[in-house]
């Protein structure tokens, strides 16, 4: 035993469980964190994977993020989503209040089936609620059974209420029930 009851035992337990400790905090650091999408950093080369309807609303609740690119990686069902409780993509209201979806969604020719929503309030409905960028790109997406209701309000669609600027390309859906001011509301897009 050495002076101040230190021992060989000790300085090697002491050596073990900071080499532990650090073999932890390295490990956390070195896996990306991806934590709202399944993947992805939104840029082009590495656009946001969505796999789940839980990831497609959140899509909707961070408008931060819709200027990025978001490729669909499986048929998502969004059932459990009614009335008003889905977040819409991309929003105007009024001039104070203009907040569009500016990215890339590319469906990869998946489905997303059973988008409803419904609002008696509020206009410019779709999936995405308003498209407007010179690179704003919606492609290659399904949707089956799409169901939305504006009342009397204007631009309402299935993939988006108003398609301002940007494209639809390779949309395609099935099944669908709009209904909404009688000029400004369509299959794919409300305007």
């Amino acid at each position: 035993l050495l002076p101040w009851g230190f021992s060989f035992r000790t300085a090697r337990n002491s050596r073990i469980l900071r080499t532990i400790t650090l073999m932890i905090i390295v490990c956390l650091f070195s896996f990306p964190v991806y934590g709202k999408y399944g993947g992805g950093t939104g840029e082009p080369n590495n656009p946001y994977l969505i796999y789940t309807a839980e990831q497609m609303n959140t899509i909707g609740a961070e408008s931060n993020d819709w200027d990025k690119h978001f490729i669909l990686m499986a048929d998502i069902d969004l059932s459990g989503y009614r009335g008003d409780s889905f977040n819409i993509i991309g929003y105007h209201e009024d001039w104070r209040y203009d907040r569009p979806f500016s990215g890339v969604f590319d469906g990869d020719g998946k489905t997303i089936s059973n988008f409803s929503y419904t609002s008696t309030g509020r206009g410019y409905l779709g999936l995405f609620g308003k498209v407007d960028g010179a690179n704003a790109e919606i492609k290659d997406l399904r949707l089956s059974n799409p169901n939305v209701t504006t009342g009397t309000e204007k631009y309402a669609g299935s993939v988006a209420g108003l398609l301002n600027n940007g494209a639809l390309r390779g949309c395609y859906v099935e099944g669908a029930s709009i209904s909404g001011q009688v000029e400004s509301t369509g299959g794919l897009a409300g305007a």
